[in-house]
């Protein structure tokens, strides 16, 4: 089965690590407001910080978070037993097209899946479209923390699922084919359901 499987929120616990920086941020420049936007995707966005002030901020302090965000419990455990099972893996992300556009994307995120033990088959970044590039590389199966990525894929016939977080936890109708997995380790038993569902139609 080849899986395609974002990165940030996805694979990585980035939100712990974006809030503290938030935070501290936040303090440096003497704002004691609180959060009035609780499930915008960016931590910063919360506190009602304009689209612009995310930009400037993730400018400032995306490669850090990007390069010591821990990773999500057993995921890396749970890529090596899949990637040994014969499956294959493709991160596809978005990094360097909307931001770290000051950074090599490539650099910065094999240092990062070498440091947390993150095995990979391709890793594509920048991309402009990530459905099409699915497409074009054949998925059998896609995981991601956007519903809106999951929701197109969907329609394209692939299957999602659905990594919770914070900015998609009000979801509560998933598209069809979407599977929500609040750890990975639902998201392997997914994965093998998938895996033998596929190897019953089969035989």
């Amino acid at each position: 089965m080849i899986i395609g499987c974002d990165i940030d929120h996805t694979i990585t616990d980035y939100e712990e690590l974006e809030t503290e920086y938030v935070l501290r941020y936040l303090k440096e420049i003497g704002f004691y407001g609180k959060i009035v936007k609780p499930n915008e995707f960016f931590v910063l966005a919360r506190f009602g910080f304009s689209d612009h002030d995310c930009w400037n901020f993730y400018d400032s302090f995306g490669a850090e978070i990007a390069l010591n965000s821990p990773i999500k419990k057993d995921c890396d455990k749970i890529i090596h037993s899949l990637r040994e099972s014969g499956d294959k893996f493709i991160f596809i992300t978005a990094r360097g097209e909307t931001h770290l556009i000051s950074h090599n994307p490539y650099v910065l995120t094999h240092k990062w899946m070498k440091k947390s033990g993150i095995e990979y088959d391709k890793l594509i970044c920048r991309d402009h479209s990530k459905v099409d590039i699915a497409i074009k590389n054949n998925v059998d199966l896609f995981i991601d923390d956007s519903i809106n990525v999951c929701k197109r894929l969907s329609e394209r016939g692939v299957p999602t699922i659905l990594v919770s977080a914070t900015h998609n936890k009000e979801e509560k109708e998933l598209p069809k084919g979407c599977t929500r997995a609040e750890n990975w380790q639902e998201v392997q038993k997914i994965i093998l359901k998938l895996k033998e569902e596929k190897e019953n139609l089969t035989k």
